[in-house]
C-alpha cells in the first residue's frame, strides 16, 4: 500500500531525477546517504547509494563506503549485506539483479538491522566483502530510477528507509561490536546549485515574460484591462 509519507519522499525523488536530468547532460542519477545507525551515532554519512542509468537500458547502482564508516575498519571490513525496495507497480525481482561479485546472491528481502522490511536482500559472506558494491537491474521495460527509491514497511522504532546495510569487521571500541547495521533515505546530492538556480530563474523569466506579453495584449475596457 502506497502510504502519503512514501508518496511524498517518491514525489521528491522525482522532483530531484527531473533537477538532475536538466542540469546534466550525461546520463541522470540519484544519490542517498545512509546516515542512521543501529549502533553507531546517527546524521552521520557512513554510506552512499548511487543509482543511474546504465547501458542498454539497464540501472546501475554503487554502494561505497564513506570515510566516518571507513575510519572504523578492522581486519577483513566490508559490505557484506545491502537491501532495498521496489516501487508499488515496478516489475523488477531479484532474478533481474546482475554483475554482483562473486561469492554474491540476490534473494527475496526481509528485516534488516531494524530498519524495516526490504523487497530485494543482497548478501556476500566474511570472503566477499567489498569496499563498494556494484551490480545493475538488466532487461526491465521502460523502467526509471525511481522505481527503485521506495519506504520499506514494517514496523521500525525510528523512520522508514529507502536503502540498508551491514558492514563487518569493525573496530569500535566503545560498542565492543564487530559489526553495524546502517541505513537512510537522506539525499546526497543534486546538480550543482548554481545550475539549479540558473535553471529555476530561467523558467521563472520565461513565465513572467509570458504574462507581461499576455497582459500587454489584453483590451482596455472602462480604464481597465479586461
Amino acid at each position: 500500500m502506497i502510504t502519503a509519507k512514501n508518496s511524498n519522499v517518491q514525489a521528491s525523488a522525482l522532483l530531484m531525477l527531473g533537477l538532475a536530468s536538466a542540469g546534466n547532460a550525461s546520463a541522470a542519477s540519484l544519490s542517498y546517504v545512509l546516515d542512521q545507525s543501529g549502533s553507531m551515532a546517527d546524521n552521520v554519512g557512513y554510506l552512499q547509494v548511487t543509482i543511474s542509468d546504465g547501458t542498454d537500458g539497464a540501472i546501475d547502482f554503487a554502494v561505497r563506503l564513506l570515510d566516518p564508516l571507513r575510519e572504523a575498519a578492522g581486519d577483513r571490513f566490508g559490505i557484506q549485506k545491502f537491501s532495498f525496495n521496489i516501487a508499488p507497480g515496478a516489475t523488477a525481482e531479484p532474478v533481474d539483479v546482475t554483475g554482483l561479485p562473486d561469492g554474491w546472491r540476490a534473494t527475496n528481502g526481509g528485516s534488516l538491522g531494524g530498519f524495516g522490511r526490504f523487497d530485494v536482500a543482497l548478501k556476500g559472506n566474511g570472503a566477499n566483502r567489498v569496499d563498494e558494491l556494484t551490480f545493475s537491474i538488466a532487461d526491465i521495460a521502460s523502467d526509471v530510477l525511481t522505481d527503485y527509491v521506495s519506504l520499506s514497511t514494517g514496523h521500525v522504532a525510528g523512520d522508514h528507509a529507502f536503502f540498508a546495510a551491514r558492514a563487518y569487521g569493525m573496530d569500535v571500541a566503545k560498542s565492543g561490536r564487530r559489526q553495524a547495521s546502517f541505513a537512510g533515505s537522506a539525499p546526497a546530492s543534486a546538480v550543482p546549485l548554481p545550475a539549479t538556480i540558473w535553471l529555476l530563474g530561467s523558467a521563472l523569466g520565461l513565465l513572467g515574460s509570458f504574462g507581461r506579453r499576455w497582459a500587454s495584449q489584453r483590451p482596455i475596457v472602462a480604464g481597465r484591462r479586461a
